[in-house]
Protein backbone atom coordinates (compact mmCIF):
# COMPACT_ATOMS: atom_id res chain seq x y z
CA UNK A 1 0.00 0.00 0.00
CA UNK A 2 1.31 3.56 -0.66
CA UNK A 3 -0.11 6.92 0.46
CA UNK A 4 -0.34 9.95 -2.21
CA UNK A 5 -2.06 13.24 -1.55
CA UNK A 6 -5.40 12.04 -0.95
CA UNK A 7 -4.77 8.87 0.90
CA UNK A 8 -2.35 9.95 3.63
CA UNK A 9 -0.83 7.88 6.54
CA UNK A 10 -2.42 10.24 8.60
CA UNK A 11 -6.25 10.03 7.25
CA UNK A 12 -5.88 6.15 7.17
CA UNK A 13 -4.61 5.65 10.74
CA UNK A 14 -7.57 8.08 11.46
CA UNK A 15 -9.88 5.70 9.89
CA UNK A 16 -8.36 2.27 11.22
CA UNK A 17 -8.87 4.04 14.69
CA UNK A 18 -12.44 5.36 13.58
CA UNK A 19 -13.15 1.37 12.49
CA UNK A 20 -12.16 0.47 16.23
CA UNK A 21 -14.17 2.58 18.32
CA UNK A 22 -16.90 4.67 16.30
CA UNK A 23 -16.36 7.60 18.76
CA UNK A 24 -12.64 8.49 17.83
CA UNK A 25 -11.40 8.80 14.59
CA UNK A 26 -12.42 9.45 11.79
CA UNK A 27 -14.82 7.01 8.46
CA UNK A 28 -12.39 7.59 5.46
CA UNK A 29 -13.83 9.66 3.14
CA UNK A 30 -12.68 9.90 -0.49
CA UNK A 31 -15.24 10.49 -2.21
CA UNK A 32 -14.75 12.16 -5.66
CA UNK A 33 -11.42 11.57 -5.64
CA UNK A 34 -9.19 10.49 -7.82
CA UNK A 35 -7.07 7.90 -7.26
CA UNK A 36 -6.20 6.20 -10.37
CA UNK A 37 -2.93 3.94 -10.39
CA UNK A 38 -2.94 4.13 -6.77
CA UNK A 39 -1.58 1.27 -4.61
CA UNK A 40 -3.87 -0.09 -2.06
CA UNK A 41 -2.85 -3.82 -1.72
CA UNK A 42 -4.41 -4.90 1.67
CA UNK A 43 -5.47 -1.64 2.73
CA UNK A 44 -8.48 -2.11 5.46
CA UNK A 45 -11.33 0.22 4.08
CA UNK A 46 -14.48 -0.87 5.37
CA UNK A 47 -17.18 1.49 5.52
CA UNK A 48 -14.68 4.00 3.65
CA UNK A 49 -17.09 6.37 1.05
CA UNK A 50 -15.55 6.22 -2.16
CA UNK A 51 -18.50 7.22 -4.15
CA UNK A 52 -17.80 8.73 -6.97
CA UNK A 53 -14.20 7.97 -6.70
CA UNK A 54 -11.65 7.83 -10.08
CA UNK A 55 -9.76 3.92 -9.13
CA UNK A 56 -9.23 2.99 -12.51
CA UNK A 57 -5.87 0.46 -12.39
CA UNK A 58 -5.92 0.90 -9.10
CA UNK A 59 -4.45 -1.98 -7.51
CA UNK A 60 -7.14 -3.03 -4.45
CA UNK A 61 -5.44 -6.67 -4.06
CA UNK A 62 -6.63 -8.24 -0.98
CA UNK A 63 -8.19 -4.93 0.19
CA UNK A 64 -11.14 -4.97 2.66
CA UNK A 65 -13.96 -3.33 0.86
CA UNK A 66 -16.63 -4.95 3.02
CA UNK A 67 -19.74 -2.28 4.08
CA UNK A 68 -18.16 0.69 1.84
CA UNK A 69 -19.51 2.65 -0.66
CA UNK A 70 -18.42 2.58 -3.98
CA UNK A 71 -21.45 4.04 -5.86
CA UNK A 72 -21.09 6.00 -9.27
CA UNK A 73 -17.16 4.92 -8.60
CA UNK A 74 -14.68 4.86 -11.47
CA UNK A 75 -13.34 1.14 -11.20
CA UNK A 76 -12.20 0.49 -14.14
CA UNK A 77 -9.05 -1.89 -14.85
CA UNK A 78 -9.02 -1.92 -11.09
CA UNK A 79 -7.44 -4.93 -9.85
CA UNK A 80 -9.72 -6.74 -7.07
CA UNK A 81 -8.38 -10.31 -6.62
CA UNK A 82 -9.01 -11.64 -3.12
CA UNK A 83 -10.94 -8.22 -1.94
CA UNK A 84 -13.53 -8.29 0.30
CA UNK A 85 -16.45 -6.62 -1.24
CA UNK A 86 -18.95 -7.97 1.36
CA UNK A 87 -21.97 -5.83 1.70
CA UNK A 88 -19.94 -2.87 -0.66
CA UNK A 89 -22.59 -0.48 -2.30
CA UNK A 90 -21.28 -0.39 -6.12
CA UNK A 91 -24.28 0.72 -7.87
CA UNK A 92 -23.27 2.81 -10.64
CA UNK A 93 -20.12 2.09 -10.42
CA UNK A 94 -17.87 1.32 -13.90
CA UNK A 95 -16.61 -2.61 -12.83
CA UNK A 96 -15.50 -2.40 -17.30
CA UNK A 97 -12.15 -4.48 -16.91
CA UNK A 98 -11.76 -5.21 -13.69
CA UNK A 99 -9.98 -7.57 -12.54
CA UNK A 100 -12.30 -10.32 -10.02
CA UNK A 101 -10.15 -13.84 -9.72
Amino acid sequence: MKFDKEFTKEVYEAHLEWLKDKTKGVRLDLSGEDLTHVDLTGANLEGANLSGADLSYADLTGANLTVSSLTGANITGANLKGADLTEADMTAADVSKTILA
